[in-house]
């Protein structure tokens, strides 16, 4: 029964709303950053990502992550172009693997922190950066919100047209910061996805595998939320769920495709949204199968930083596993109680 309502972007029950939905969020996309942010002074306990070691072809991640580590750029920053948003996107997987301090990650993080964004998505992700520093944010904030559309969308740059990559990048930056036009960003993505989960860009002509999944991961903290728009609710889980319906529909287990793409990102974009809501597992496992034997002897996959960085969350593993806990003795009131741990 969480409810919130949409209407005037100046109205006090839309922003208690946006206050509520986001102190009851599940996650954070950095809560990893508060943790790890290392500040630029301090003596790193190495120099690389990963060291190589003999056999690290056998292990897609590492091998991944000494890909990364001969493939960061002079200026600390990764790939040959958008460099902030791959940039940005790559030390947060790191640090969700539990890299933490080191000279190439700094130097990613340096950058992030010193460059100069060019566009309004590399200002979404700034502001999330500036945030996690206690760096006052908000020359970039107001230069994001003056781009927001009639629609409430955001353009890639203030004078083009809406699109959903910059909207859904924006709406996450202004949920990390509880900013009040959070819910309109929301409501706008929650209308472009129809009943058959199908997501094209504004001028595609077939549907997007990559829009697909990043609302699939954006929308995963409000999953379970109702939003209230002009007296019809909408059902952020059902709109979830349209769209892992639409990956599971388009992927073939007698092939082992996905329909109408060759591209390696999508299918480990796919993995990655299945294993989210642990869903379809007979169709990750061969996703996942699949990542694996197409990993190219360097450690990379399709030759390609994003491409690497994404296959290697979908391919993440828990370091431990609890299988089972059984109580292997009497229960006794303020006695010890002995289980019997699986793992």
């Amino acid at each position: 029964n969480n409810k919130f309502n949409y209407s005037l972007l100046n109205d006090e029950v839309l922003r208690e709303n946006v206050k509520k939905i986001m102190e009851n969020r599940k996650t954070s996309y950095l809560d990893g950053l508060k943790n790890w942010l290392v500040p630029q002074a301090k003596a790193a306990s190495s120099s690389n990502l990963i060291d190589y070691y003999d056999g690290i072809e056998k292990n897609p991640i590492d091998n991944a992550l000494y890909y990364l580590s001969l493939n960061q750029n002079s200026d600390g920053s990764f790939g040959g172009n958008s460099h902030y948003e791959k940039t940005y996107k790559i030390v947060y997987a790191l640090l969700q693997f539990g890299i933490s301090n080191n000279d190439q990650l700094n130097n990613a993080l340096n950058y992030l922190q010193n460059a100069t964004p060019l566009n309004i998505r590399e200002k979404a992700l700034k502001i999330r950066i500036l945030n996690m520093t206690g760096t006052d944010y908000q020359a970039l904030l107001t230069d994001v919100l003056t781009a927001q559309k009639s629609n409430f969308a955001y353009g890639f740059e203030k004078d083009y047209e809406s699109d959903m990559l910059t909207t859904i990048e924006v709406m996450e930056t202004l949920g990390i910061i509880n900013n009040d036009n959070f819910v309109a960003a929301l409501a706008y993505l929650l209308n472009k996805i129809p009943d058959n989960g199908a997501i094209y860009y504004e001028d595609g002509q077939t549907p997007s595998y990559h829009l697909t999944n990043d609302l699939i991961r954006v929308l995963k903290p409000v999953d379970g939320y109702i939003l209230q728009i002009n007296g019809q609710s909408i059902k952020i889980h059902d709109k979830i769920m349209a769209m892992i319906n639409f990956l599971s529909s388009n992927y073939n287990t007698e092939t082992e495709e996905l329909s109408g793409t060759a591209d390696l990102i999508d299918y480990a974009l796919t993995g990655k949204s299945f294993k989210m809501y642990s869903f379809e597992q007979a169709k990750l496992d061969l996703i996942l199968a699949k990542l694996k034997k197409d990993q190219y002897a360097d450690g990379s996959f399709a030759g390609d930083v994003a491409t690497t960085r994404v296959a290697m969350e979908a391919l993440a593993q828990p370091d431990l596993i609890v299988k089972d806990i059984v109580n292997s003795g009497s229960l006794v009131n303020r006695g010890a109680a002995p289980f019997k741990i699986t793992v």
